[in-house]
């Protein structure tokens, strides 16, 4: 009985991803924390992706990067290390929305405090579980969210 609770605990254990999914991807509203090219950011498994007025720009990152910040951290290596990404741009020609808006916003809120200027510092920003174009087009939404971690979006 008991090798059959420990072989239903592995099984559970290496299907629980893909069973169950993975956690909503945030959509976190941009309001001067990084600058000013993107309305909302979201953290993806391979990097992250910025929602700006007119597209999607994508920054996917090499999968050593963490492992080579966390070695020059703990003094592994002396060597700063080279980070490498890819980034592309997704455009929406002759997109004409400037009203883009966060969808289901969570109770929980971050709190940014980048640099030595307090004034620049951003706090209680909410993440949304989406964000809305509104007339991307004309007569035409497109709705941004996730569905098992990935970035999803539906035009309507």
């Amino acid at each position: 009985m008991k090798a059959r609770y420990i072989l239903l605990s592995c099984l559970l254990g290496l299907l629980a991803p893909t069973v169950f999914g993975q956690a909503p991807i945030e959509f976190i509203e941009n309001k001067g924390q990084w600058g000013d090219w993107f309305r909302y950011k979201a953290a993806t498994q391979g990097g992250s992706v910025c929602l700006e007025n007119d597209g999607f720009r994508y920054v996917l990152a090499d999968v050593d990067n963490n492992y080579k910040v966390d070695y020059y951290h703990h003094g592994q290596t002396k060597e700063k290390p080279t980070l490498k990404f890819h980034v592309y741009k997704m455009s929406f020609i002759g997109a004409q929305t400037q009203k883009i808006t966060g969808l289901r916003p969570q109770q929980v809120y971050y709190n940014y405090f980048l640099g030595n200027e307090p004034e620049k510092w951003k706090t209680g920003i909410h993440p949304c579980k989406g964000v809305l174009y509104n007339d991307l087009y004309k007569g035409i939404d497109l709705q941004i969210g996730s569905e098992q971690g990935n970035i999803v979006y539906d035009f309507y």
